[in-house]
């Protein structure tokens, strides 16, 4: 495993977590997915504090034994958890809860993490910004896609009419999505929803995918041979 888990365009460092705090979080956390478990010694657990959600810290764990990339969740301010899935649900809800505070320093992160937690059905909305960007998949021929990156940029920020000290942002950034990069346009909203208002793809068929899944599965049995029938 790398030193630490790569979260596109995020404005904090990484907290790694003692082995004492590991083992105090295993017992918080349980079983995962009831598959998953956090083992001190072995599992590695950082947290990073998230500036849109004051109070709120992104916890990741990552194991070596595990099927699954990463196990997620936002830490609330208080104590609880919540799991992070791919879903949008758990996102959504927090802004419900807590309104975010975006800023023009914060946004930019704030997307990133949102890209990066809520799927689609070919995975995550992964942002890139050079080829040595740690979300590109391993096997990618990076050449493939070096001169169409670029930094992700505000492109507009437009003040909310309801709202004093809010705004909507629009943001143009590179997305590594299944096997394609695009040039994508997102809205970001005062209250934390994203909107992907027009992509542009760049190239196509790079036969390689960022493998992220958020859940533990069951893994799929063997099929079974003739001579397993026979001894049923």
């Amino acid at each position: 495993m790398t030193d630490h888990f790569h979260v596109p365009l995020s404005d904090t460092q990484p907290e790694p977590f003692s082995e004492a705090e590991v083992a105090v979080f295993a017992l918080r956390s349980g079983w995962i997915d009831d598959l998953g478990v956090i083992a001190a010694g072995r599992t590695v657990i950082e947290r990073r504090a998230l500036s849109w959600w004051p109070g709120h810290d992104l916890i990741i764990a990552r194991d070596p034994s595990w099927n699954s990339n990463v196990a997620a969740w936002v830490l609330k301010e208080g104590g609880r958890l919540i799991r992070l899935s791919g879903k949008s649900g758990p996102v959504h809800a927090i802004n419900q809860s807590v309104k975010p505070i975006f800023t023009s320093d914060n946004v930019l992160a704030y997307l990133g993490f949102f890209c990066l937690f809520v799927h689609g059905e070919a995975g995550p909305f992964g942002i890139v910004r050079s080829i040595d960007d740690g979300l590109l998949p391993a096997d990618l021929d990076r050449e493939k896609i070096a001169l169409h990156l670029r930094e992700p940029a505000i492109v507009k920020q437009t003040p909310d009419a309801a709202e004093e000290n809010a705004a909507s942002f629009d943001i143009e950034a590179p997305i590594y999505y299944g096997d394609a990069l695009f040039l994508s346009n997102f809205r970001v909203f005062p209250t934390g929803m994203v909107e992907m208002l027009a992509d542009e793809p760049l190239v196509s068929e790079l036969e390689a995918v960022i493998t992220m899944p958020l859940r533990f599965e069951v893994p799929k049995a063997a099929p079974e041979t003739e001579m397993d029938e026979q001894m049923h």
